[in-house]
């Protein structure tokens, strides 16, 4: 007969969360070394999970709203885990929050939460629930307001590495999550998005080709060969 099987760490965290949200655990808790104690055991066994699944925040949320634990004792129960290894930003954080206000435009949307990605206060690809910032742009609720010229700023996101077939936890890419949101228009976008990302691609193997032997050459046969060049990479894509 084979022994009791270990707990998953998602289940682990389940317990986890259950313990911090239990009033009748915390109280009568005051001292933080009481509090480290009832932590303790689970929270080293899935500190890794915490980090890989961005699971912080919940754990933030879930002592919030605990009105029996101690105002001071939140915050040194977080400190406790965060110098134990737990990574949290308070930007993903903001950055969460703000997905969650759908009745806009996809352009609002991105006006929002772009900035935390342009200047490096998250992670190019940061995940929430929903996926990362290609998925939840597809989320906002007013679809027909939606620009041909909105594939302009989506390229400066490219550009900072988001990746636009990055697997969501539903296991869809961003096109997909559009199609389930029944935002045809920003699946034409990223379609779009991707096709000039491909066509910017075969440019460059085009010029590489067509740059060999050209290193003694003048100036105008080597603007010549650019130019044959942008062709080819045009002509791949075709």
């Amino acid at each position: 007969m084979s022994g009791a099987q270990t707990p998953l760490e998602y289940e682990l965290f389940d317990e986890f969360i259950n313990i911090l949200s239990d009033r009748n655990v915390w109280k009568n808790i005051y001292r933080p070394v009481h509090g480290y104690r009832i932590i303790y055991h689970h929270f080293v066994h899935i500190k890794d999970y915490i980090n890989m699944q961005n699971k912080a925040k919940q754990i933030m949320d879930a002592i919030a709203k605990n009105e029996k634990i101690e105002q001071v004792l939140k915050g040194e129960l977080i400190d406790y885990m965060i110098e134990r290894g737990m990574k949290y930003n308070k930007y993903e954080t903001l950055f969460e929050n703000a997905s969650q206000i759908i009745d806009c435009t996809p352009e609002e949307m991105y006006d929002r939460l772009a900035p935390y990605i342009t200047n490096k206060l998250i992670g190019a690809n940061f995940q929430t629930n929903i996926g990362n910032i290609f998925h939840i742009l597809t989320s906002a609720k007013k679809h027909k307001k939606i620009g041909d010229s909105f594939i302009v700023k989506l390229q400066t996101l490219v550009d900072c590495g988001c990746d636009l077939t990055l697997i969501n936890i539903y296991g869809e890419t961003p096109m997909e999550s559009a199609l389930d949101f029944k935002c045809e228009k920003m699946c034409d976008i990223y379609s779009k998005l991707a096709l000039h990302k491909n066509k910017f691609s075969n440019v460059i193997i085009g010029l590489k080709t067509l740059s060999i032997g050209t290193q003694n050459q003048d100036l105008k046969n080597t603007a010549t060969c650019l130019l044959f060049g942008i062709l080819i990479g045009i002509l791949i894509t075709k």
